[in-house]
């Protein structure tokens, strides 16, 4: 079985753009892929009809736009903040001013466990040289083991 593959649109045909629809999706933050496929165009018919009507780069204009939809964001941003936006104002403490939560610091090691294992086992040991001392100090041996 032969697979089907996806076939550019004709070179001849002149869609429609709506260039202002471009501008709202290059604010947006969408690519020119995706914007030319939102037209059923390919990127490179995109990049060609911008500069045949507009006289200058795609590109540039979109980088432009970008950054404008970013600024718009980040005054909606900061209004919020203004306004008394709980998590807008947590948000915008953490990404603009480097503020972090309190990280709780645990003062048990990972391997407290065998740590604490170890431990009993040295004062077990401790226990038993004494208690064999005192044998030997009444004059009892003890026994080997």
């Amino acid at each position: 079985m032969a697979f089907k593959t996806k076939k550019e649109p004709p070179k001849n045909i002149k869609y429609i753009i709506d260039w202002k629809k471009v501008d709202e999706l290059l604010e947006a933050g969408c690519t020119v892929v995706e914007i030319a496929s939102h037209f059923g165009t390919i990127r490179e018919n995109l990049y060609k009809r911008f500069e045949k009507e507009f006289g200058y780069s795609l590109s540039t204009h979109a980088q432009q736009k970008r950054e404008s939809g970013e600024n718009i964001l980040r005054v909606k941003q900061f209004e919020l903040a203004k306004e008394g936006s709980i998590p807008m104002l947590i948000w915008l403490g953490k990404v603009r001013m480097g503020q972090t939560e309190a990280q709780i610091v645990s003062n048990v090691s990972p391997n407290q466990e065998s740590i604490d294992k170890d431990h009993m086992i040295m004062q077990q040991k401790n226990e038993i040289a004494e208690l064999k001392k005192k044998l030997e100090e009444n004059g009892n041996k003890p026994e080997a083991g």
